[in-house]
């Protein structure tokens, strides 16, 4: 029997301790932001239920570093906050915290916690990875890789597809591999968020780009392909518009140059084709040996697609025409674009 009183004096006295340890906890809103990435340094956090005058936080770490924080004048219900500066790493502390509240009552808290610092979390899309196409894309992440996820919206910001994917833990750098099945709608952007194993996560977004490109038309000598030199001072000032948009659009996704050539109803309709791609195929050359690196494709569509509606034999110049499209995607089927024949150069 009196081990037995002796024993219940013990669970009573340890059923005390956390009791308090508890009590006191709350009172002062003790919280840790204890796991954090990058430059981002732990803390912990205090929202006190009533006045603290001060508190003095020691805290003895594993490795066996010792430090003394201090808080004063914390305010029922303020937030205050103590960082703790500490190496990239999981460490294990023990803390123990001296109150003196604000009517003059003091309390002592004992606890143990970890605080965890890692690096910063990057993700990188190389653009040329990235086929809209195809519908898949890859990315690498600068640690392990847990999850990720793939949201899709369209011009009016709504989501129109979300693909979830879990990966194994890969290691940080390794290149993986997301997929979609989206075919309703106009894709507008698309988000892809990936997550490690510490569910720290990061996030990038990635836009289509389709535009067409505003510029002067080569002038061809009749039934040829060949540019004259004359004709060059057009090309030089396309072509720093191209480079320009491809700087400012083509950082996360791959752009190409659509070039689509049109006739007058001068000569056969199926020689004006492809007189046409002919001629469009000159002029991606041109943009090749000019230092235009992108991929260029092209075709020809002859009196197909007329800008002006003429009878047969008219030699309109406004029909002597072409399109130039800046695209991460192979353009959709329009009035100009009636087929999708591209020719790679």
């Amino acid at each position: 029997m009196k081990r037995v009183a002796i024993l219940a004096v013990l669970i009573v006295g340890l059923s005390w301790s956390s009791l308090t340890s508890a009590i006191v906890s709350k009172r002062l809103g003790f919280q840790l932001k204890g796991v954090v990435q990058g430059q981002a340094q732990p803390m912990l956090v205090f929202r006190p239920t009533e006045g603290v005058k001060q508190v003095k936080v020691t805290l003895w770490r594993s490795d066996g570093d010792k430090s003394v924080h201090h808080a004063a004048a914390i305010e029922t219900g303020a937030k205050t906050t103590i960082e703790v500066r500490q190496p990239k790493g999981k460490f294990g502390y023990k803390a123990k915290l001296d109150v003196t509240w604000t009517d003059g009552e003091t309390s002592t808290l004992r606890i143990k916690f970890d605080l965890t610092r890692s690096d910063g979390l990057t993700m990188h899309i190389d653009p040329a990875e990235v086929d809209l196409d195809g519908r898949t894309l890859r990315f690498t992440l600068s640690t392990d890789v847990r999850r990720a996820e793939l949201r899709i919206f369209d011009s009016q910001g709504n989501q129109i597809d979300l693909v979830k994917k879990r990966y194994a833990g890969e290691a940080a750098g390794t290149k993986l591999d997301v997929s979609w099945q989206t075919t309703k709608g106009d894709v507008a952007h698309m988000t892809l968020r990936a997550w490690n194993a510490k569910g720290f996560w990061t996030e990038m977004r990635l836009e289509p780009v389709s535009m067409r490109i505003e510029h002067r038309d080569v002038e061809f000598a009749s039934g040829s392909a060949i540019i004259d030199k004359r004709e060059e001072p057009k090309l030089k000032a396309t072509l720093a518009k191209l480079k320009q948009a491809v700087q400012m659009h083509g950082q996360t996704i791959a752009l190409r140059l659509y070039i689509a050539g049109y006739c007058d109803t001068m000569g056969p309709a199926a020689a004006n084709r492809v007189l046409s791609a002919q001629r469009a195929r000159a002029i991606g050359r041109w943009f090749r040996r000019h230092g235009l690196k992108i991929p260029i494709h092209y075709q020809g569509f002859g009196e197909d697609v007329l800008a002006v509606k003429t009878p047969d034999e008219t030699a309109e110049a406004a029909n002597r025409r072409a399109l130039y499209l800046l695209s991460t995607h192979t353009p959709a089927k329009s009035r100009d674009i009636p087929k999708q024949d591209w020719k790679p150069l």
